[in-house]
């Protein structure tokens, strides 16, 4: 499935192929639109995202969270780097992520602070201007999806395995989560560090 959120502009590689080639051969089965100004313009979609696995502040205690059916995991088919991005989350999830993280107790950041915080390639400046708070060190993400070869699979990542540097999941306003920082890229073999 390959995702973009408006017509502007080319991306820096053809979407269907990008897809098709990371996804080891299956071609994507359609395209979403997604209409958000802070998602970049041309994203490529990983798979359903199952858990994130994250080590929360302040006392680091580990915690997986299961944003349930609907939310994937993409990556950002024109970033240098392939930052990837929690796509349309459900109601329900961000509603929750608000009642637990975003009430009035909550520290907000910039989100490109959040990401220098976090250190690695995605500590770069070029985030949305998005206010977010803290939610925990990422240190793993698992995606369901179909790759040539594989049939239907869970695929779990580890975040800062080699390098160290692992990456902030925070939430905005809405809920919305957001990957801050890290040191991982998503060539066509996958995501890696």
């Amino acid at each position: 499935m390959s995702q973009r959120r408006r017509n502007k502009g080319a991306p820096t590689g053809d979407p269907v192929d990008r897809y098709t080639r990371w996804h080891w051969g299956e071609p994507p089965t359609k395209q979403i639109t997604v209409d958000d100004r802070n998602l970049p313009e041309h994203l490529i979609e990983c798979g359903k995202l199952v858990e994130c696995h994250v080590d929360l502040y302040p006392d680091d205690e580990p915690v997986t969270l299961t944003p349930e059916d609907g939310a994937s995991l993409c990556f950002d088919l024109d970033h240098p780097d392939d930052r990837l991005y929690i796509v349309r989350l459900p109601k329900r999830v961000r509603a929750a992520v608000r009642r637990r993280w975003c009430g009035a107790g909550a520290e907000w950041w910039d989100l490109q602070a959040v990401a220098k915080l976090a250190g690695g390639r995605h500590a770069v400046e070029d985030y949305p201007a998005v206010e977010v708070t803290r939610i925990g060190t990422l240190t793993a993400v698992v995606y369901a999806t179909h790759k040539r070869g594989d049939g239907p699979s869970q695929y779990i990542h580890h975040l800062g395995e080699e390098s160290g540097v692992q990456p902030i999941l925070a939430a905005d306003h809405q809920g919305d989560l957001f990957i801050c920082g890290g040191n991982y890229t998503s060539p066509t073999a996958g995501i890696t560090d």
